[in-house]
């Protein structure tokens, strides 16, 4: 009778403990808690503070947009318009640009922004339409004052959102630019 308790209690423990995430067993121990897939608001920053905000990537998910595009690649176009001043493509590289294609163009004229030693380390997708690249950088910008501000990006890097508009991977707008 005794061990009918025993065996009866370790069941349920088995059960309750089981079906909560805290407690499944077969989870992988370096998987992060995905976000909220929810519409992003439009103040939301493109950069993710941390690697336990970005999901694990979904091997299952295609790699490429419309175009045979990956996210990455996106990530690199919008950084080589970036450095060759090309700024229609600069916008048009940018899910939902906050501001006209004229006001981007005089602030991105004026902060005359140069990345170097870019480098892509990894890339996860966590929806069809959304994935996260992790990059590091050197950038130099010219403040208001015409000085230069140099800011580098060392690992563990940076993480920056792209999502697919109308299937092609488009970063999402960063508004510290």
């Amino acid at each position: 009778m005794r061990s009918s308790i025993v065996v009866v209690a370790m069941l349920c423990l088995i059960l309750v403990v089981g079906c909560s995430p805290e407690g499944d067993a077969t989870r992988d121990s370096t998987a992060r808690p995905a976000p909220v897939a929810e519409e992003p608001a439009a103040e939301a920053t493109n950069q993710v503070e941390s690697v336990e905000e970005v999901p694990l990537d979904d091997p299952s998910l295609p790699r490429e947009d419309s175009s045979g595009r990956s996210a990455s690649q996106a990530v690199e176009d919008i950084v080589a318009a970036t450095n060759a001043g090309d700024w229609a493509i600069l916008h048009a590289l940018y899910a939902r640009p906050q501001v006209s294609l004229a006001q981007a163009t005089t602030e991105w004229q004026d902060t005359n922004t140069q990345y170097e030693q870019f480098k892509v380390h990894e890339t996860r997708i966590q929806r069809e339409d959304l994935a996260f690249v992790r990059v590091t950088y050197r950038v130099t910008s010219d403040l208001p004052d015409g000085q230069p501000q140099v800011t580098n990006v060392n690992e563990p890097g940076q993480w920056w959102a792209v999502e697919k508009v109308n299937g092609n991977w488009k970063v999402r707008w960063m508004p510290v630019q």
